[in-house]
């Protein structure tokens, strides 16, 4: 899982750039004014699997290997 970084003067330019590389499904993870234009940091979409496996072990870690996602507390 590789995060790319994206610069451009604009928005719309490092947006259409991301966009042409990575695919319409893209996942922004930040995007921020710096000096001289805008940075954009993104994954791929198919990336979103491995975040969600990753964030699935790393629960069953913590939770002794069980990993139910924990009840809502009573109102």
């Amino acid at each position: 899982m590789n995060v790319k970084r994206y610069f451009a003067p604009t928005a719309r330019e490092a947006l259409r750039a991301l966009k042409e590389a990575l695919g319409p499904d893209a996942i922004v993870l930040s995007n921020r004014a710096v000096e001289g234009g805008v940075e954009i940091l993104a994954l791929p979409g198919e990336a979103v699997g491995a975040l969600q496996a990753a964030n699935r072990a790393a629960v069953a870690a913590r939770a002794g290997g069980d990993a139910r996602p924990a009840s809502a507390p009573a109102p």
